[in-house]
């Protein structure tokens, strides 16, 4: 399935990128480029989230650093 972030993510992201890797390679995305990378580092965040919040999860359950 393909993923397309809203046109103003998209801007948001390109001008992340431009500030972050310069315009010689920002000229060089398209739009289904930054939708591929933006959607990407989306999944690795949500994939973080989780993890942190099932390592809490772990914690609390176990009682361990709970007062």
């Amino acid at each position: 399935m393909e993923q397309k972030l809203s046109n103003e993510a998209r801007e948001d992201l390109r001008q992340t990128l431009l500030k972050e890797i310069g315009p010689e390679y920002t000229a060089k995305l398209d739009d289904a480029d930054l939708d591929d990378l933006g959607y990407f580092l989306l999944t690795i965040m949500a994939l973080g989230i989780k993890m942190k919040a099932s390592k809490t999860a772990g914690v609390l359950a176990s009682g361990v650093g709970v007062l």
